[in-house]
Parts: structure tokens; sequence; C-alpha cells
């Protein structure tokens, strides 16, 4: 008996020093990422600031989940990042997927990753939507706060890749019809998300002028989609997709367009004709002059012939 109480006393002993050393070790990361000698003043103001019970159990949990290796990499993350990536760690389940995927990841994208990652239960999602998607998820909700996740949620690991490309102002547009596009056939989606890669700036202004003229309507149908796709250069030049009373989608030209057409055919057609009209009018008046100067070379004639 009581061997067996030297044992676990001996087991609480050694996973206590473990734990201590742990938040040692992280809060000397955060002092260095604060810019201070890691000494142990410095480490006792990063307790009090970040709060020494969120350190020490969050230090357990690293080691409980990914061991001593798993603890140097996020002491090397913190003190490099901050300490998001400690929140990001306590916030989600599993701290092996949090900490390779942010040592994945540009250095320049690891504290927004972090931060979102450490944001209560979107944070969760994003960790959820990473394990499934792979860090494409985290990069494109590290560049479009808010959004990024829809596209991942909507299109997957394709709508993860797509926002990443996007700038802020692409994304917005777009990710309002994420959704739409994430209901459609497979086949459609695909060849969509395709076409938005290949024509982003184009064809976000597309959907801006969608809905600015259709506030609240359902854009992509499988019957729209259709008609964009075998019309894409049409309907990104300009020309509107609208639908009738019956909701089938029809195509329009864009204002002016059909004029200008007329005009250009106009001006094709009609030089051509001036252009003959001065050769007709040149000719016509050789021949006059041809008519007038043999009518003088009969006069003189007959002059000279007169006694």
């Amino acid at each position: 008996m009581n061997r067996v109480l030297f044992c676990v006393f001996g087991f609480l002993l050694s996973a206590g020093s473990l734990h201590a050393s742990s938040a040692s070790m992280l809060l000397k990361a955060l002092a260095r990422n604060a810019g201070r000698e890691a000494t142990s003043q410095a480490t006792e103001q990063m307790a009090k600031q970040v709060g020494r019970e969120f350190v020490e159990r969050t230090g357990q949990k690293i080691v409980k989940q990914g061991g001593e290796e798993a603890l140097e990499q996020t002491t090397d993350l913190v003190a490099r990042h901050g300490v998001d990536v400690l929140r990001a760690v306590d916030n989600t389940p599993d701290s092996k997927l949090v900490l390779s995927s942010l040592k994945a990841l540009p250095a320049d994208e690891v504290a927004k990753a972090s931060s979102r990652l450490a944001a209560g239960a979107s944070g969760k999602e994003l960790a959820e939507l990473t394990g499934k998607y792979g860090v494409a998820a985290l990069r494109a909700e590290a560049k479009h706060p808010g959004i990024g996740v829809v596209f991942t949620k909507a299109l997957g690991a394709d709508g993860a890749q797509l926002a990443t490309q996007l700038t802020s102002r692409q994304a917005t547009q777009i990710g309002r019809y994420a959704d739409e596009i994430g209901k459609l056939p497979a086949t459609q989606r695909r060849s969509l998300v395709t076409l938005i890669g290949d024509q982003a700036d184009r064809f976000a202004k597309f959907v801006a002028r969608f809905t600015e003229q259709n506030p609240g309507k359902v854009l992509f149908t499988t019957s729209s989609t259709a008609l964009l796709l075998s019309n894409a250069e049409r309907i990104l030049g300009g020309d509107t997709i609208v639908f009738d009373a019956d909701g089938n989608p029809t195509l329009v030209s864009k204002p002016g367009l059909v004029g200008r057409a007329g005009q250009a055919v106009g001006e094709v057609v009609v030089e051509p004709a001036s252009r003959l009209l001065n050769y007709v009018v040149i000719i016509i008046a050789g021949f006059i002059g041809l008519v007038a100067v043999s009518k003088v070379i009969k006069i003189i004639r007959a002059d000279h012939s007169a006694p």
C-alpha cells in the first residue's frame, strides 16, 4: 500500500513539475514577444497580464496532446507572434491541429490566423473547417475575417482557395452569393468557381450590378447559371440577366450596344457608297468635258473650212 502511494505521489510531483515547466516556458516566450529579457520579473509581469491559470491550463493541454515537441513549437510561435497563439490553442479542441496549421502559414499571416482561431465559437468552427479542408480555410479567414469561412462552408476546399485569391472588395461582393453557388449541381459549381478565379474583377463587378438592380433576388439558379456560363463574355462585359414573371432568365444587351453596332455597320456601308458616288461624279464630269471639247473642235474645224 505504501509503495502504491509512493508511486502515485511521485507521478503527481513529476506531472506538477512538467506543468510548471511548460508554464514557465510559455511565460518566457511571451516576455520575449513583448521585447523583454525573459527574467523572473518579466515572466511574473506576463503572468499577471495574461493570467497564470490560463497559461498553466494551456501548457498542460499542449503537453498532454503533443508532448514536449508540441510545447517547443508553441513557445517558438508565441515568442514570434504573441499571446493569441495560446488563446487559439486554449479555444480549440485539437492543439496539434492548431499548431501544425499555424506553422504551415507564411509568417505574416500567423497573427491574424491565431486571432481568428481564438475567437470563441467562430474560432472552433474555423478549426473544424481547417481540419476538414486544410490550411487554405485558415488562410481564407485570416485574409477576409468573417467572409473566408463563408466561402469554405459553401464551397469547401475550392471555396477556401478561391477566397485567398480575391481582394477584400471582390470577396465581399461575391461572398453574398457563395451559398447560392454552393447549392448548384457539381459541374456548374466547379465551372463557375473556375470562371470567378479567371475573371475575378469582372465577375465581382457583374454581381455588384446585379445586387444593385435586383436587391434580395436569387441570381444563381440552375438555368441562370447555364445562361451565364454560355454567355460569359457578354455578361461580364455589361449585358444583363433579367427574370420574367415565371423566374425564367433572359439575356438583355447593355443599353446603347445595339445603337453603336448599327452605327458601326452604317459607317461600313456608307463609306464605300460615298466613294462610289465620287467615282461616278468624276466619270460623268469627265464625259461632259470630253463632249464639250469635241464640240469646240468641230466649231474650229468648221471655221477653217469656211471660204
